[in-house]
């Protein structure tokens, strides 16, 4: 069983993908991992975030921002110590993203974060990862359809892009869905954008007629909402998974460390503060199904 997140030119979509086979790989030798005792003597939190991946981590004029970014600091704060970021540029795998951030380190450059946001926390992903600790699951991301009520009607299905072209972010989860539709029926009105924001523009500018991506994504392209589109889910027959948890992962060496974060994540998320983050960045929150 294998999981894959796909991945355009720059922006993260994560996709759990079930294979048949499961893949093992041989033991490893773990790097030595600062403890949870080590890292608040020395005063700073070492976090992972994914790369040019707004509206969770991105830079704007320099300045690296987002969701991801500002939950970073916040948990940092917590436990009384700064954070410092490291970008992550997204591999092929979430596994890989693991391996390169928090247990290994990339074969480029060996250093390692103490820890990593937006991490599928799953199950079936969790246990192909016995190397991280996955847990403080603080929000669920779905796939939704964002589209244009004059030219696909009130109550939509995929049936409708026979008709009309719908854009996807190139190589997505989407993507692979909506080719492969039907044997192939929408692929000549599928168009492929290299992010899910030029998707959104070029949805704006009446190139097409829908978009097809994570919800976070679509209203952080979109912005203030428009009465003239709507943002739903739609009904995909044969697709495996259109939500999925999102969390955080610590070596399983530092499981203290990662304890320690459940608890001030599992907080935020009973207490609300969570979800008002998702506000102040004009997003909608759904809190993660335990």
């Amino acid at each position: 069983m294998k999981i894959v997140h796909l991945i355009g030119s720059a922006n993260l979509i994560i996709a759990l993908v079930l294979a048949v086979v499961c893949e093992t790989t041989p033991a490893q030798t773990l790097p030595n991992h600062p403890i949870y005792d080590e890292i608040i003597a020395r005063g700073t939190l070492e976090i992972a975030v994914y790369q040019d991946f707004p509206p969770f981590s991105n830079r704007v004029n320099g300045k690296l921002v987002g969701l991801d970014v500002d939950l970073g600091r916040i948990i940092a704060k917590k436990l009384g110590v700064e954070a410092v970021f490291h970008e992550l540029q997204a591999a092929e795998s979430v596994n890989d993203d693991l391996r390169n951030a928090i247990w290994k380190g990339h074969y480029l450059d060996s250093s390692v974060s103490d820890l990593m946001l937006h991490v599928p926390s799953e199950i079936e992903f969790a246990k192909l990862n016995d190397k991280v600790a996955i847990l403080g699951s603080y929000f669920q991301e779905q796939l939704v359809v964002v589209r244009n009520i004059k030219k696909t009607g009130e109550f939509p299905t995929f049936a409708v892009f026979r008709f009309e072209k719908i854009g996807v972010e190139l190589d997505s989860l989407p993507d692979f869905y909506l080719t492969g539709f039907g044997g192939g029926v929408l692929r000549d009105n599928v168009v492929h954008y290299s992010t899910v924001a030029e998707a959104v523009d070029a949805m704006l500018n009446e190139v097409t007629a829908a978009v097809f991506a994570p919800r976070a994504q679509i209203e952080s392209a979109l912005g203030i909402p428009q009465e003239k589109y709507s943002i739903d889910t739609v009904l995909a027959p044969g697709l495996s998974r259109d939500r999925w948890n999102l969390g955080v992962a610590v070596s399983i060496q530092n499981r203290q460390l990662g304890y320690a974060i459940d608890d001030i994540l599992n907080d935020l998320v009973s207490n609300g503060e969570v979800e008002a983050l998702f506000a102040r960045h004009g997003l909608s929150y759904r809190a993660p199904e335990l």
